[in-house]
């Protein structure tokens, strides 16, 4: 062990950066998506008329483009850090948002979707996401 004078300066009330209580967050709430599409899909396969196969299709036709775009971006990132690789891929997909809630709310599942937040279906977006 070494004597007091040696040891380093005692880290007391140290706090976790926003950015990275963020960072985190986003990252477990990506991980939801792997488990949502196997809850969802029996309601989804009944508005969209789906077979089981086609579902499959869809789910590994997603897992592939996942692959590719960890390739992708893990070049990025080696090559400009993952710092700037992130909050530029995060600035390219927010414009998306929208959209996609616009889809889920007010497409051909969103009864289904209600049914699984036991919430009425939604009538309408706040004008501000559109």
């Amino acid at each position: 062990m070494l004597p007091v004078a040696e040891q380093g300066p005692a880290r007391t009330n140290v706090r976790t950066p926003s950015w990275l209580a963020m960072l985190c967050l986003s990252r477990l709430s990506l991980s939801l998506i792997f488990n949502a599409y196997a809850g969802v899909m029996p309601l989804v396969r009944e508005d969209w008329h789906m077979s089981a196969a086609k579902a499959a299709t869809i789910q590994s036709a997603w897992h592939l483009g996942y692959l590719v775009s960890l390739f992708v971006v893990g070049i990025l990132a080696d090559r400009y850090g993952a710092r700037r690789t992130y909050l530029i891929s995060a600035a390219i997909a927010a414009p998306t948002r929208p959209a996609s809630i616009k889809a889920v709310t007010e497409g051909p599942s969103s009864r289904n979707i209600a049914t699984l937040t036991s919430a009425p279906p939604p009538v309408s977006i706040p004008s501000g996401l559109n």
